[in-house]
């Protein structure tokens, strides 16, 4: 049974886990803690672990959706790619929402072009989904796209992806 203090604790639990106080001003950031301290202190074992499942549940359905990728995963050595993080955040939305992109992408190869994208997967500084120009899957670099647009169609997502 689920009451206002284990939502609060999971609700701070998860501010936690994606790092609220890098964002805030000490102030808050106390307050925060001293707010996640009390609410630890008010639940017994059992809610914190319930509420600790609750948040592990989370995290991978977030991850599963993201389609993250570990680091040991990783088969890109290069150095730090800078890229528009609205344009990531445009894109994760519509991974998350599987929803097609509109991109304008400015290939190495083929110079700038319009795409539609089923977007799959993201590895900031890339990414990765069904491109309909090319009919196949694709990897892209955030920092090549020129502009990017969610629109209003929908895709399915393959089983075997």
């Amino acid at each position: 049974m689920w009451n206002k203090q284990k939502v609060e604790y999971l609700a701070l639990k998860l501010l936690e886990e994606v790092g609220y106080t890098a964002g805030c001003d000490k102030e808050i950031s106390e307050i925060l803690d001293d707010k996640l301290k009390n609410l630890s202190s008010n639940l017994t074992d059992k809610e914190k672990s319930v509420v600790e499942n609750k948040l592990f549940e989370f995290i991978e359905d977030y991850k599963s959706e993201m389609c993250f990728e570990t680091e040991e995963d990783n088969h890109y050595d290069h150095e730090p790619i800078y890229f528009d993080e609205k344009i990531r955040d445009l894109w994760c939305s519509a991974v998350r929402n599987k929803q097609i992109v509109e991109i304008i992408y400015n290939s190495t190869t083929s110079g700038e072009t319009k795409r539609l994208v089923d977007p799959y997967k993201t590895r900031s500084p890339f990414c990765e989904g069904f491109c309909h120009l090319r009919n196949e899957v694709r990897k892209f670099r955030f920092d090549r796209f020129v502009d990017i647009k969610i629109t209003d169609k929908n895709f399915i997502k393959p089983d075997n992806y």
